[in-house]
């Protein structure tokens, strides 16, 4: 199973999503330059559209994120078209309402790593999925 190692998990091993938790980690990378979401990720978006239907008072924040080469305003603006991407694909395979989603774009602001080479670039090109604070009653 792919369940974080840090996570609360239950009986069967899945995690416990609690007022605590404030990040589900969604690993999808892109090509360089690119905003296209890849058919091998949609089973993780699935993912995060089953904690959706799950708990209907949740909202996600989908975080797009690039890596360093480029121009910061580019990145910026590629930054913001993977999360809406990931945003259109909740809505629009999964039929997540678009309201529980916000996609915000932070180009290289925040690098998962600083080093040069190819495989940290492809690390940073990612998207990041925050889950907003629940309110009392989705905790069932």
């Amino acid at each position: 199973s792919s369940t974080p190692m840090s996570d609360k998990v239950d009986a069967k091993g899945c995690t416990i999503f609690t007022e605590e938790t404030n990040s589900m980690s969604l690993m999808v990378h892109f090509d360089n330059n690119k905003s296209v979401v890849k058919a091998d990720y949609m089973e993780q978006i699935k993912e995060a559209a089953d904690f959706l239907n799950k708990y209907p008072h949740t909202s996600l924040t989908i975080e797009g994120h690039t890596s360093k080469q480029g121009a910061a305003a580019f990145n910026k603006t590629l930054s913001q078209a993977r999360a809406d991407a990931i945003v259109e694909v909740l809505v629009n395979t999964f039929n997540i309402d678009a309201s529980r989603l916000t996609a915000v774009g932070y180009g290289e602001e925040r690098l998962l790593t600083d080093a040069n080479t190819a495989s940290a670039h492809a690390q940073n090109r990612r998207i990041e999925i925050r889950l907003l604070p629940l309110s009392k009653k989705s905790i069932k």
